[in-house]
């Protein structure tokens, strides 16, 4: 019987252990308990699972060793923007420790990303270390930008006094 080499896990993640066995077995019997020639493992910490296999009377063991790395990624794509149309912001990313790889949605590598969307776009931060990884998301909003017209030109004698309308914008910005 070969478990195979040891297993990296990140914590909370589960991993599928095989009893691989040439030409084949009569029973299994894990140290969970478990009589099947694969289980599916879930440990908190650092375990070794051992199975022993019997084949016509005879029998073999073997260990595997799961690892459990701690999760220390808080993934933080930053607050959700707004800007107006044609206009550039700058993402920044946090959460990971100094290894932790950083990747955008947008393909960019880093912490943070400059982004220009032509329309409302959701971008997600993924950081990755070791085996574990972490995901958030931030959506930048694209407003229209307004389109000002101050009226048609008047002309006016001196001592006169226009009334001037414009229309584009919005009341009391």
């Amino acid at each position: 019987v070969d478990l195979g080499p040891d297993i990296l896990i990140c914590e909370e993640q589960q991993a599928t252990l095989v009893a691989d066995v040439n030409p084949g077995a009569d029973s299994w019997e894990w140290s969970t308990g478990e009589t099947t020639p694969a289980i599916t493992v879930d440990p908190a910490v650092t375990t070794t699972y051992m199975v022993t296999v019997t084949n016509n009377g005879c029998t073999d063991a073997d260990t595997i060793t799961v690892q459990v790395q701690a999760n220390t990624i808080d993934p933080n794509a930053g607050q959700d923007e707004v800007i107006c149309d044609g206009l550039s912001v700058q993402l920044n990313g946090q959460g990971g420790g100094p290894g932790a790889l950083y990747e955008w949605s947008n393909g960019d590598t880093g912490s943070s990303t400059n982004v220009t969307p032509d329309v409302t776009t959701i971008y997600t931060l993924t950081i990755t270390e070791g085996v574990c990884s972490g995901t958030d998301e931030v959506e930048v909003s694209v407003t229209p930008n307004p389109v000002a017209d101050a009226g048609p030109d008047v002309s006016i004698c001196d001592g006169a006094s226009a009334d001037l309308e414009a229309t584009g914008g919005v009341q009391g910005s």
